[in-house]
């Protein structure tokens, strides 16, 4: 028996990993029936309120504790150039201390 599992296990692993996959094919194309969680009609019904909601340009009200980012102001602050003074060395550099090896 241990034997028959030396030279044929492979094959099975093999034929295991076929017929998962095989599963999780048939399963993701829909065959075995439909998992969705929502009816065809309330999603299309959910599609159509966010759409007229984007053509009418109405937004849900903004939440309590949710800052509001003005991003014309952000995007000028990024394109200025950046002050150096803040990333300078405090002791200048002392060409005596450089690295030694051992």
């Amino acid at each position: 028996m241990k034997e028959f599992f030396l030279w044929h296990g492979e094959k099975f692993a093999v034929g295991l990993v076929g017929l998962i996959a095989f599963w999780l094919i048939i399963q993701g194309l829909g065959y075995l029936g439909s998992s969705a969680p929502w009816p065809p009609e309330e999603l299309q019904r959910i599609a159509d309120i966010a759409e007229n909601d984007i053509k009418n340009n109405e937004h849900a009200p903004i939440a309590e504790g949710v800052i509001r980012v003005d991003f014309a102001d952000t995007a000028t602050q990024i394109t200025e150039p950046i002050p150096a003074t803040p990333y300078r060395a405090i002791v200048p550099w002392n060409p005596e201390m450089k690295w030694r090896s051992p």
